[in-house]
């Protein structure tokens, strides 16, 4: 019996010291690359507060087009102009669609601006909206 619990005891000590070899040697991660490429590349990581810099951008583009693609691409041009790496396209997808409404608020202003009371309520009834 005893012989089989050093035996245990010696397999234990020799696994522990290849997983601190392994562990020490262990290949870099992708994070550690991206944030190496990164730092060559001149960029810096998105980070929350960007994300009305993107709206803008946004905006921006949604005034000439109400194309995705060509908004979505506007916000990705404005990060790498920034030296902004890209951060996810869920979080890239949110900002176009949020700008896509300034945009379309911003337009509803410019149009209405000049008008009279009456001029917006004959519109209003035009387009079906209750008040």
């Amino acid at each position: 019996m005893r012989a089989s619990r050093c035996f245990f005891v010696e397999q234990r000590q020799a696994a522990r010291k290849l997983a601190d070899e392994i562990s020490a040697n262990a290949p870099i991660c992708l994070t550690d690359h991206a944030r190496d490429l990164m730092t060559i590349l001149g960029l810096r990581a998105p980070q929350r507060a960007d994300i009305p810099f993107m709206i803008e951008a946004a905006a921006n583009a949604a005034w000439a087009t109400d194309s995705g693609i060509v908004i979505v691409r506007a916000v990705m041009d404005a990060l790498r102009h920034a030296k902004i790496a890209l951060p996810s396209i869920s979080t890239i997808e949110r900002a176009s669609i949020a700008g896509r409404a300034r945009a379309r608020r911003k337009t509803a202003q410019a149009l209405t601006q000049g008008l009279t009371g009456d001029q917006v309520t004959a519109l209003d009834r035009l387009f079906g909206v209750r008040t």
